[in-house]
């Protein structure tokens, strides 16, 4: 079978050409104007080589005549070879041009006698150099292929300091005499339009979170959202080729690549007690979410108090599972995952665990929701204490971390009075104006 292999240089040959030109400029025996880089683009690439097996095809309007097709002399974008036939056409060109195809890749190239190193991307060209060389290199190219270039990068007044190669902005700035390579701006707005970034968007301290192997057990994503998954998971990649800093969590998304899942398919159930600051009756908060939105917050009274801690977050948990369970149910949807998180490792133990255990003074009636862990209609996760939500009911947290908590549940304050609003009627606000308006709406 006709090889169709066609190679393409790896992304860090590029950059080290770049490295090349910056060091070699700054070496002490070096004119800073003396070194080029040259890009220059191949138009119609796979319109060069000559056609390496017999192919015929149908001719155009104009030329169409009966009982005639046309020969192929030249090879033509989208037949197979053409890809590797430009690549052995071009190579060649190069090697009769002094230089040197590398083992590696047979993308890059090497000129001993010029000390001049290329890298071919496609029809895309880059060639580091002396000045002088890099103009007879293009006058030989140009005598075999129609090339245009692009850019002549240099230090001197007339050389451009400006070219886009790959996708990436090369830039040679005079001032502080360095050159950067920056991915074009075009992929992060885009990115940020795909995952719905706004001016009110909040940012993450870290790359990823726990959760994120949380979300394997979640209902798969939609055929077009899971294109949309994939589109910004390779643009993330795509960034992170030249910002490290997004290589995590790019490899972190990979795992989902094959079967995207929707983590907002889950319900979260937040328990927590305030055993430890109340013994003769325990106060009990349930915060009910799905995905960023908090259904329910409900607080309930323990009336037979605890002995332990881990008892009385148990109780809890026995209601925050009811809670669960009753909420799936008016959902009438089997299929989303129930969630129970707590800050106890006590109170997880018992839920996990298979009868009293260890723990002697437990009501046997509450040991229902054992069962459905063991089932798996439940799953109890153990969070940390100032990622407990519930916390925001039982404990007396400062004004910031309520805040925090209240952010984390979805709500957010906003100044002013919603135009629809009601307003108590006539000009007094106060008890006397609040008594008249209740009367007024008894009536």
């Amino acid at each position: 079978m006709e090889n169709t292999f066609a190679a393409t240089p790896p992304l860090e040959s590029l950059k080290y050409l770049l490295s090349r030109f910056q060091s070699r400029r700054m070496g002490p025996t070096r004119n800073p104007g003396e070194r080029k880089i040259l890009v220059l683009d191949v138009s119609r690439a796979h319109f060069h080589p000559k056609c390496r097996r017999e192919l015929y095809i149908r001719l155009q309007e104009e030329d169409a005549q009966a009982g005639f097709v046309g020969k192929l002399l030249r090879t033509l974008y989208g037949t197979r070879g053409a890809a590797n036939a430009w690549d052995e056409f071009s190579n060649d060109a190069i090697v009769r041009r002094e230089y040197e195809v590398g083992l590696s890749s047979p993308c890059l190239y090497y000129c001993a006698a010029e000390d001049s190193t290329g890298w071919r991307h496609g029809d895309d060209l880059v060639l580091e150099g002396p000045d002088d060389w890099s103009d007879h290199l293009e006058e030989g190219l140009l005598s075999v292929m129609i090339l245009q270039r692009r850019a002549k990068l240099g230090w001197d007044k007339a050389d451009d300091k400006h070219v886009t190669t790959l996708n990436r902005l090369v830039d040679l700035n005079d001032a502080s005499r360095v050159i950067s390579l920056e991915p074009a701006p075009r992929h992060v707005d885009l990115l940020g339009g795909l995952v719905g970034f706004d001016g009110q968007s909040k940012f993450v301290t870290t790359p990823a979170g726990k959760r994120l192997e949380d979300m394997r057990d979640e209902e798969p994503l939609g055929r077009g959202q899971a294109t949309v998954f994939r589109s910004a998971r390779m643009r993330l990649a795509y960034l992170a080729a030249d910002v490290p800093v997004y290589g995590f969590s790019a490899n972190r998304l990979a795992r989902f690549m094959a079967k995207p899942t929707d983590q907002p398919g889950r319900i979260d159930v937040y328990t927590d007690s305030d055993w430890a600051q109340s013994r003769s009756y325990e106060r009990v908060l349930v915060v009910t979410m799905h995905g960023a939105h908090c259904l329910r917050v409900q607080a309930a009274t323990q009336t037979a108090p605890a002995l332990s801690s881990g008892v009385a977050e148990f109780v809890a948990q026995v209601k925050g599972g009811s809670t669960a369970i009753g909420m799936r149910s008016m959902i009438r949807d089997s299929a989303v995952s129930l969630d129970l998180h707590t800050d106890s490792t006590a109170s997880k133990g018992i839920a996990s665990g298979v009868g009293l255990g260890t723990v002697r003074r437990l009501d046997t009636g509450l040991l229902w929701l054992q069962h459905h862990v063991n089932r798996k209609d439940l799953r109890v996760k153990k969070v940390r204490k100032d990622e407990n939500l519930a916390n925001i009911g039982t404990k007396a947290v400062s004004v910031t971390v309520q805040e925090t908590l209240m952010n984390l549940m979805g709500f957010k304050e906003v100044a002013g009075r919603h135009p629809k609003a009601l307003k108590v009627a006539g000009e007094k606000v106060g008890p006397e104006a609040a008594s008249t308006a209740l009367a007024d709406e008894h009536d």
